[in-house]
């Protein structure tokens, strides 16, 4: 042909050479080789309504609509071609959004041959689109029937058409009859069918059954809807409500939360933001924070007729989250509240945040700044209750810094107050007057308030501490029979502290029923309590009990065994010091200046060391060796005998001062002290108490440098005992666990007593967890156990079984982990609630019982939101639960909220991650994807409806 063409130009078959090469090449599907024969073809004359509408349908299939247009133009009105013609212009302006033009062109074709040309369907989408809700479906239903009287059961648009019937239904209300066509687009979709279509038609037959109040029915549907954009939060809002309809809150949270993430107000934006704040309150769960989410809604929608009932929930979890230095400042400043937090309210509301805050400093060991807090609230009289509360706390700070005459007259102030017998304190407010007085050396008025306050319910703990302190008060007040009968009842409850009350009670013996009963109760003392910190006392004691009965040897066996027992035993001086003065009476004078030799060397400068030079002397004359003995005392550094009296004289003077409580005269003096003696008889004492005085004036600097001299002198455990214990205390407030850890490792090697090593081993305890050392803290916590009263109810034996059992979670020994956790749950506080909460979930978890595991979670995220480590482990563990009871919607919420926000948790976003790509590839596997292309033609024959329907897709 193309050699015909060439050689003969001028012929008249040239015009139907180039037609038929057209036709030839149209049949085949290649259009654009068409095209190229049939434009040469134009140039004769006026083309056949045939080979016209070719040329236009080729130009629709290659996508050159207004080619197209311009070719089906001149066919509308063709008998045989008009129809088609009027249905491909038409669909042209249906692909340019021209819907009102569309319609107008498939209004004009004959209704005889709408059925075969599928004009119903596109006339229904039509409609649907000019929100002609009622002809859409009316149109749907038509085409629905062509189908059936066509008697093509397998009619690919059959999915399509009952979706926008049902979509049509749906936006009219009729939601049953919707649900009838949505049901069968849903279940039997299209091959062809576009991905976007049957994401609407699920959301719409969701939002059906929510309507019907068929929620589960909705929740199923619309939890498997993996949409994106507007669509995914019309999705979102619908399922939010079927979820909080059942119940679900925390699925119902997690909804609304994607239903108002959007730059965009959407009608339903500030109803959804409005949920999502109430239900993070009731819940006290986010993927931030609470306070975070409430002050974003304040924040958004400032004029919000519920503004002010958020900002009341913000206000209250301020408070709970303990960030009070950000409520104070809200609070302080009236222009940024709205009319419902005003007047006495807002004062009531700084009050108790100032009360809180100087609870958190007083906790953190910053007393200073507790005590200026806890005057703020006094200052502010809306609230009688927190006033006197505060009023406690500033005379608990003065005790514990040696004020008691300040703080017993803060206590003196709350004893007739009405108000403050509703306060939690009040229960302790009789121990702590008797503690000032007792501390005054009030003996008769401590007695009566320890007595008062045993009478009031209590822990056994300290009902134990109370009556040791009521049977010193009597010992001091020489009240024998009173103090045995408290020790003893001390040792009858079981409590802790028995072996202490069991010494006290010999000691009182020794007044009561002489020495031999209490050298007897001595002795016994020994054979039960074989790890007790005072059997060093008791040898003592024993010794000099024997020497007044003057068994003389049994008293020197008591002293050798306290030297050869208790080697670091601050009273082994004493021992060797006594030792020596039996020896000099018994006129054994070499053995006796060997013992007392023996206490300058191994204890120079403390006070038994004096005393041992003192005693020597007299010795020495009896051997009449005195220039030997002036020579010795020469060689001694820490005592000279002309200035002896000076050293002591000025050490006295210090002493004094400090004994009025004169701080800036005791620095000044003790200073003093040690520049002219700093080898002196005092210094020990003299650099402990300086370091005492500067802890109490926050001056850590001057502190820790006495404190170290104290530490590094290691010679008599009354000061390095208390110093080290200081120390500790500062470091572990400071999160300087490295110093910390050293020092309570070197408490541990002092003879301490029962209260001392449970600081010490429970510390260390913490710590271990704290670093996630978790054998260490087993370990611990098992050398702790012992000392520790055996009341399951105590709080210290609590905690220690309850960092047990975290860190055999930790360390995957899930058996060991359940039987601690046991019957625990009442006494799990704090992040140790949280913990027990998260592995009752992950026990839950591996039972298999998925439901109950997001219970756990749930009330993780309520009740213990300030620990966000487990709760975002917990988030965790809820995706893939919600993945085991197939809700792919909210395991797919809780992942992506993990990956997007929890940034300081980054190996749990990468799980998320990867969790993520995993849930994508399973899905992908089952979703229709869009379709694209233009309606396919054979030959000359109309294009099929399954040609048009694809196209029709592609809107």
């Amino acid at each position: 042909m193309r050699r015909f063409v060439r050689e003969y130009p001028s012929a008249p078959e040239v015009k139907r050479a180039y037609t038929t090469v057209g036709h030839y090449y149209f049949t085949k599907g290649q259009y654009a080789n068409a095209l190229a024969w049939y434009k040469d073809a134009e140039g004769f004359h006026e083309l056949t309504d045939q080979h016209q509408f070719e040329i236009a349908y080729a130009h629709f299939k290659l996508g050159n609509f207004s080619q197209a247009t311009r070719f089906f133009g001149p066919l509308e009105n063709s008998p045989h071609y008009g129809s088609r013609a009027l249905y491909y212009s038409a669909y042209v302006d249906y692909e340019n959004k021209k819907w009102q033009q569309a319609l107008s062109k498939l209004d004009r074709i004959d209704l005889e041959q709408r059925d075969d040309l599928e004009v119903w369907g596109l006339m229904a989408d039509l409609a649907f689109r000019t929100n002609n809700f009622e002809q859409a479906a009316a149109w749907g239903i038509r085409a629905l029937d062509a189908i059936q009287i066509s008697g093509d059961k397998r009619n690919i648009n059959q999915g399509s058409l009952n979706g926008l019937v049902g979509r049509a239904y749906a936006q009219m209300g009729t939601h049953a009859i919707a649900i009838n066509y949505l049901e069968k687009a849903v279940d039997k979709p299209s091959r062809q069918k576009a991905r976007d279509e049957h994401l609407e038609n699920q959301f719409y037959l969701g939002q059906a059954y929510a309507r019907l109040g068929q929620n589960e029915k909705a929740v199923a549907v619309l939890s498997h809807v993996k949409a994106d954009g507007l669509l995914a939060q019309d999705v979102a809002y619908v399922l939010a409500g079927a979820y909080l309809a059942l119940d679900q809150k925390t699925e119902a949270l997690n909804a609304y939360k994607k239903a108002c993430e959007t730059p965009d107000e959407r009608p339903f934006t500030a109803k959804a933001y409005y949920q999502y704040a109430k239900l993070t309150y009731d819940l006290r769960l986010s993927y931030t924070t609470v306070p975070a989410v409430l002050e974003s809604f304040i924040k958004r929608y400032p004029q919000d007729p519920k503004r002010g009932e958020v900002e009341q929930w913000w206000l209250s979890t301020l408070l709970e989250s303990q960030d009070y230095d950000q409520v104070i400042a809200y609070l302080s400043t009236p222009s940024l509240l709205s009319d419902n937090v005003m007047g006495d309210e807002r004062q009531s509301a700084l009050q108790r945040a100032y009360f809180l805050k100087g609870r958190q400093q007083y906790d953190q060991g910053l007393s200073l700044a507790a005590q200026n807090s806890f005057q703020q609230a006094q200052k502010i009289k809306t609230n009688s209750l927190i006033g006197d509360q505060a009023l406690f706390w500033s005379g608990l700070i003065y005790a514990e810094s040696g004020a008691f005459e300040s703080a017993l007259s803060m206590f003196d102030k709350l004893t007739d107050s009405k108000r403050f017998k509703k306060a939690p304190e009040w229960s302790m407010l009789s121990y702590e007057q008797a503690f000032a007085q007792m501390a005054l050396k009030n003996y008769a008025q401590a007695q009566e308030g320890f007595l008062n306050y045993l009478k009031q319910p209590k822990p056994v703990v300290k009902e134990n501490e109370a009556r040791l302190n009521l049977a010193d008060c009597y010992f001091a007040s020489k009240a024998y029979e009173l103090a045995l009968a408290q020790y003893n009842a001390v040792l009858n409850t079981g409590g802790g502290n028995e072996d202490y009350a069991d010494f006290q009670a010999a000691m009182c013996l020794s007044f009561t029923l002489g020495l031999e009963a209490k050298t007897q109760r001595l002795v016994k003392f020994l054979k039960t309590y074989p790890n007790s910190v005072y059997r060093d006392r008791v040898y003592l004691s024993l010794g000099s009990a024997y020497v007044s009965m003057d068994k003389i040897a049994a008293a020197k066996a008591q002293y050798t065994q306290l030297i050869s027992e208790q080697k670091n035993s601050p009273l082994v001086a004493s021992a060797y010091l006594n030792l020596g003065l039996i020896s000099d009476n018994n006129s054994e004078f070499e053995q006796a200046l060997n013992y007392f030799k023996s206490v300058v060397n191994l204890y120079p400068g403390t006070q038994e060391a004096i005393s041992a030079v003192q005693s020597a002397r007299n010795t020495f004359i009896s051997l009449g060796r005195v220039q030997e003995y002036g020579l010795w005392v020469d060689e001694l550094d820490f005592i000279s005998i002309d200035q002896a009296a000076l050293d002591q004289a000025s050490f006295e003077s210090a002493k004094q001062a400090y004994a009025a409580q004169n701080d800036a005269l005791s620095i000044e003096r003790f200073e003093a002290y040690l520049e002219n003696y700093s080898q002196g008889r005092y210094a020990l004492e003299a650099h402990y108490i300086l370091s005492e005085i500067y802890w109490r004036q926050q001056d850590v600097t001057n502190a820790l440098f006495h404190a170290d001299f104290v530490i590094a002198a290691d010679e008599n455990p009354s000061f390095i005992i208390p110093t080290l214990i200081r120390v500790a205390r500062h470091y572990l407030s400071n999160q300087e666990f490295g110093a910390a850890e050293s020092s309570l490792i070197k408490l541990l090697a002092q003879p301490l007593d029962s209260d001392q090593r449970t600081f010490a081993l429970s510390n260390l305890m913490q710590m271990m967890s704290d670093q996630s050392r978790w054998q260490q803290a087993i370990d611990y916590a098992n050398e702790l156990t012992p000392y520790l009263s055996n009341n399951t109810q105590d709080p210290l034996r609590a905690q220690a079984r309850l960092i047990s059992a975290w860190s055999y979670f930790e360390l995957k020994e899930f058996d060991l982990a359940r039987e601690q956790y046991k019957d625990m749950d009442e006494l799990a506080k704090g992040h140790y609630g949280a913990q027990l909460n998260f592995a009752k979930a992950y026990f839950a978890h591996l039972d298999q019982d998925y439901s109950g595991s997001n219970e756990h979670i749930q009330n993780l995220a309520q009740n213990y939101a300030n620990y966000m480590v487990y709760g975002v482990r917990g988030l965790m563990l809820m995706a893939k639960n919600f993945e085991a009871l197939s809700d792919p919607f909210q395991a797919r919420f809780i992942l992506e909220n993990i990956r997007d926000n929890m940034h300081d948790f980054p190996e749990l976003q990468q799980e998320a991650i990867e969790h993520l790509a995993i849930m994508d590839q399973s899905k992908d596997a089952q979703e229709p994807e869009n379709s694209a292309g233009a309606p396919e033609m054979d030959g000359t024959k109309e294009p099929s409806s399954n040609d048009k329907n694809q196209k029709k897709q592609n809107d």
